[in-house]
C-alpha cells in the first residue's frame, strides 16, 4: 500500500514530510514487505531526481540483503522500492521523495554485475564538458549476491566521473551488485552545491539552504563494527532541513555520515519542444 500524504510522526527525531514549496515534489510513503512498485506521477511534470529516502523495519531489526529506490521502473509511471533481508517477509515503513527537474539533463543508468570486497569504483558516462555539470542521484538498487548480512557502511559518491559504492559488513569481503541511476545537470541550474558531515547516534538534523534540494551522494558508516539495521535514510525536506538516520533497534551506536546535496534554482526554464535533452534516457531493463 502506498500513499501521498503528510508524514505521520512515529518516533523521537522524526523524519519530516518531504514537501517543497518551490516544486511539486512527489512523496511516496506507506507500509510494505519486500519490493513494491507504487505509481509515480512526475513523468509528465519533469525528470524525477532523488530528494529523500527513508526505510524503517516496523518490527525489531534485521539483516539487510537489498535496498532499492528507483524512479521510472519497471515502467515510466512507476517507482521501484525495496528494503529487505534475504526472506523479504519483514514489514517496513518507507518515505521517499522525488523532486521534478525541468531543463537540460544527461541521464544514465549503470548496472554492475558484481562489486567485490564490499566496495567498488567504476567510471560513469558523463557529458564531455563534465566540469560544467553536477552529478545528481536519481536512484539506486544495491543488494548482496545470494545472502544477507549485518551492515557497516552504505555509500554512493561520485568524484571526477567515477562512482564509488560501498555495501559491507565489518569483514569487507562480500560481493554485491549495484544499479546506479543518475544525471548530470548544468551547474547554472543550482542555487547551492555543498555537503555536510558529522557523527551521530540514531539520527541527526542539520540546516541547509531552503529550496528544492536533491541528493548528490551519501556515506553512512558505523564507527564500531557492524550491526543489524532498523532504519536508514537521507531526507532533504525542501524547507532548509537535512536529516540522516542509521541505526538498529537501540539507536545508541555512533556512525559517521556525509551527505552531498544541491539546491535547484528557482529560475524557470522554458524548453524548446524541438530540442531534446542533451542525451536521451536509455531504455529501462530489469
Amino acid at each position: 500500500m502506498s500513499t501521498r500524504s503528510a508524514f505521520t510522526p512515529l518516533f523521537v527525531l522524526l523524519p519530516l514530510a518531504c514537501a517543497s514549496p518551490l516544486a511539486l515534489a512527489e512523496n511516496l510513503q506507506g507500509h510494505a514487505k519486500g519490493f513494491i512498485t507504487p505509481a509515480l506521477g512526475l513523468t509528465e511534470n519533469g525528470a524525477p531526481l532523488l530528494q529523500s529516502f527513508y526505510f524503517r523495519y516496523t518490527k525489531a531489526d534485521h539483516h539487510i540483503a537489498a535496498i532499492e529506490v528507483v524512479p521510472n521502473a519497471p515502467a515510466i509511471n512507476k517507482a521501484s522500492l525495496g528494503f529487505s533481508d534475504r526472506n523479504r517477509d519483514d514489514p517496513y515503513f518507507y518515505n521517499v521523495t522525488f523532486a521534478p527537474y525541468f531543463g537540460e539533463i544527461f541521464r544514465r543508468t549503470e548496472g554492475r554485475e558484481h562489486c567485490l570486497h564490499g566496495h567498488c569504483t567504476f567510471p560513469l558516462q558523463a557529458p564531455p564538458n563534465r566540469a560544467d555539470y553536477v552529478f545528481v542521484l536519481r536512484g539506486f538498487y544495491i543488494y548482496y549476491v545470494g545472502d544477507d548480512h549485518h551492515i557497516d557502511q552504505i555509500k554512493v559518491e561520485e568524484n571526477d566521473g567515477l562512482a564509488t559504492v560501498a555495501f559491507n559488513d565489518q569483514n569487507d569481503d562480500d560481493r554485491f551488485r549495484v544499479d546506479l541511476h543518475y544525471a548530470y545537470i548544468p551547474k547554472a541550474r543550482f542555487a547551492s552545491i555543498s555537503e555536510l558531515s558529522g557523527t551521530a547516534k540514531g539520527g541527526e538534523r542539520r540546516t541547509i539552504p531552503s529550496g528544492s534540494a536533491v541528493i548528490r551522494g551519501f556515506n553512512l558508516d558505523f564507527r564500531h563494527k557492524d550491526r543489524h539495521i532498523r532504519d536508514v535514510g537521507v531526507l532533504l525536506n525542501g524547507n532548509g532541513g537535512l536529516e540522516v538516520y542509521y541505526g538498529d533497534k537501540t539507536p545508541d551506536d555512533s556512525f559517521d555520515w556525509k551527505v552531498r546535496y544541491a539546491v535547484l534554482s528557482n529560475r524557470q526554464v522554458v524548453l524548446d519542444p524541438n530540442r531534446p535533452v542533451l542525451e536521451p534516457a536509455p531504455p529501462i531493463t530489469q
